[in-house]
């Protein structure tokens, strides 16, 4: 077999069990990154040493770490930056240096060299950013307080990592001189290279940016982000530096730019393929025999790390002045090892700064600590109200109580008033109105900037999580004439219902969403009225359609009001294309697709309304140019008849194999 051919069934062989395996975990929810390290530990020389050819993978893989730190770059906002300045510089470094001292500790006792213990010790303090800020997102906690203070510190700790991969290299040589005078030397190129980036990202990359999408090749403008990456990877490896650093700071530079969001799309699949080849060589790292001895010490230090990272952080975030519901929160979000830690090993065991078996224990260890992470992220809620009680000292809950004290305080005079859920562009339109016509209100909002904003423009605005029961009961929901939920996220909506039907059930609760997706859960659940936004625009431009057709605005506002009636359901379902199949997550909208019947179908013959579809219904039966609307009862289908079905992706395809093959 040639070199050649080894390399390509190696590739095969890892990709094809990757599928296998990311789907298999998908159905569990747990990270497609433990797919892709089982399968390196499986595939490497510490398992079956399936792969014959590691070397290759890990050439592949460090492209996939260089896409990471680009796209890492990218998002890491210098305006961002300054705008949570206190919390990054205050709060982020004292979790840093804080976590960093003690892991330090805790490795050098253990028996390990100076830069072995700052190489393990500086990796463990870092949380991961991936896994954090999308749990915080698909939970609905990004922007309430110890998602801003989380967010701020994973920005510090993305500042800490560059700086780690500028020492990484001077711990492997630091012999002989000495570690600080070894500092200096490439901080000083790193300092360069990065005012040579400014320079670069000022006045010549966005002119080549300009040039390549003035031709409108989408292909052109990949190729042009992909060599810019590569490049300054290349330029920092020749300045005797990580090529990881040289690709953050030209995500940085680039990440000020208009082009920033169509460079991270197209980079995206580079950066996912070859992130997975990383993770499947940083599993190759992990030894199937330690792990089979070792086991269960690696379980309950991954546990240890939980908890010990988990307290300093919750620790360190109240002794600067949060409240102890924020700090514990803080601490649950980032009690983890993260991505970087993994980079950072298989780095510095290739430099020989940390001995083979000790990274592979250490990555073993922090994979235990991720794999736990989703779990205290959607039960944090339920973990600190059972905490809280059992805190030293918590009879004197007046900071944890501030917010539900200033709020109870500003509703105590007010009956019949609106509680406006979400302080957005929505919630602001309803309370502009809401004021022309005197009607008494009450907003709450995550969003600190935006609180202070409108609170100093004289807005009845405050700080609140309306998640929390203790919340909406300071805002009066007891006396309150309406509850309005304007934010679009399902998931905080249903909460917020089930909490405001148990404190009162009999209040008029209007939930706005963004289309008809969770429409029927929505009203299931408890909610008045849903208005889909998207819906609502759509009735929106019908009457000024018809006004200028010359319609009676009576007959519009008629036919507007039975659309509403019938709660949009002539507005459901939609044929969708090419582009659509591509943005949208295939269970996630009501769909139309017309299905025409071949002679032999299966359904040929049958009554209409007979048709057992599942989860799809027929929306209508369209034979020659006439089409009947549903009721079917009585139409029997023939060859020839096309059957418009509505029902989501997955319902859709197999109502039309039902209705083909029986």
């Amino acid at each position: 077999m040639t070199s050649h051919t080894s390399h390509f069934t190696d590739l095969l062989l890892l990709l094809g069990a990757s599928v296998g395996l990311i789907v298999l975990l998908h159905r569990l929810h747990a990270p497609s990154l433990l797919a892709f390290m089982a399968i390196g530990m499986a595939a490497g020389p510490g398992g079956f040493a399936i792969v014959h050819s590691p070397d290759s993978v890990h050439t592949l893989a460090e492209f996939g770490v260089v896409f990471l730190l680009f796209t890492l770059g990218l998002e890491f906002s210098l305006p961002r930056l300054v705008a949570l300045r206190g919390t990054v510089f205050g709060i982020g470094s004292m979790q840093v240096l804080l976590c960093g001292a003690v892991f330090f500790l805790a490795l050098w006792a253990w028996g390990l060299g100076v830069a072995a213990s700052v190489a393990v010790a500086g990796g463990l303090a870092l949380s991961s950013t991936a896994i954090v800020s999308r749990e915080l997102v698909s939970s609905g906690q990004l922007h309430t307080r110890h998602g801003q203070v989380s967010i701020g510190i994973l920005l510090f700790q993305d500042i800490a990592a560059v700086f780690l991969l500028i020492l990484l290299p001077v711990l492997a040589g630091a012999g002989s001189t000495g570690l600080v005078a070894s500092v200096a030397d490439p901080l000083l190129r790193g300092t360069l290279l990065f005012i040579g980036m400014l320079a670069a990202g000022r006045w010549i990359l966005p002119r080549l940016f300009e040039e390549t999408a003035g031709t409108r090749s989408q292909e052109l403008l990949m190729l042009t982000a992909l060599l810019v990456a590569l490049f300054a990877a290349w330029i920092t490896q020749l300045a005797g530096l990580s090529m990881a650093l040289g690709a953050f700071l030209a995500g940085m530079v680039l990440g000020e730019s208009r082009f920033r969001h169509q460079i991270e799309a197209d980079i995206r699949p580079f950066r996912d393929l070859l992130l997975g080849l990383f993770f499947i060589s940083v599993g190759m790292m992990l030894d199937l025999a330690m792990l089979r001895e070792y086991w269960a010490r690696i379980i309950l230090l991954g546990i240890g790390l939980l908890l010990v990272k988990g307290v300093l952080v919750a620790v360190m975030t109240r002794a600067l002045r949060e409240t102890r519901e924020t700090a514990i929160k803080t601490g649950l979000a980032l009690a983890q090892g993260g991505e970087f830690f993994f980079a950072l090993m298989a780095l510095a065991a290739r430099e020989k700064v940390v001995p083979a078996d000790v990274a592979s224990f250490m990555i073993a260890v922090t994979v235990v600590s991720m794999a736990l992470t989703p779990l205290l992220l959607n039960n944090s809620e339920a973990i600190t109200r059972w905490l809280l009680p059992r805190l030293p000292g918590h009879r004197a809950t007046a900071a944890d109580v501030v917010e539900a004290g200033h709020i109870s305080a500003a509703t105590a005079g007010l009956e019949r008033h609106v509680v406006i859920l979400g302080y957005g562009r929505v919630g602001q339109t309803i309370a502009r109105f809401l004021r022309l016509q005197q009607v008494p209100f009450i907003a709450l909002d995550t969003d600190v900037v935006r609180v202070r904003e409108a609170t100093a423009a004289g807005d009845n605005v405050f700080f609140g999580d309306p998640v929390r029961r203790d919340i909406l009961h300071a805002a009066g929901i007891d006396r309150t004439a309406l509850l309005i939920v304007s934010f679009d996220h399902l998931p905080s909506a249903l909460r917020i219902i089930a909490e405001a039907r148990e404190l009162c059930p009999d209040v008029p609760i209007l939930v706005r969403t963004r289309d008809d997706h969770g429409l029927a859960e929505l009203q299931a659940a408890g909610a008045t009225e849903v208005v889909p936004e998207t819906l609502e625009a759509g009735l929106m431009l019908v009457s000024h359609v018809f006004a200028l057709l010359g319609a009676a605005p009576r007959d519009v506002q008629v036919l507007l009001e039975q659309a509403r009636r019938q709660r949009y359901q002539l507005l459901h379902g939609y044929f969708d294309g090419t582009y659509d199949r591509l943005q949208r997550d295939g269970a996630a909208s009501e769909l139309l697709h017309a299905v025409v019947l071949p002679a032999r179908a299966a359904c040929i013959g049958r009554d209409a309304a007979s048709l057992e579809l599942g989860d799809a219904q027929v929306r209508a039966i369209r034979r020659d140019d006439a089409t009947r609307q549903a009721p079917l009862s009585g139409w029997i289908l023939a060859a020839g008849d096309i059957v418009i079905l509505a029902g989501n992706e997955q319902a859709i395809a197999a109502a039309e194999d039902r209705l083909l093959g029986g």
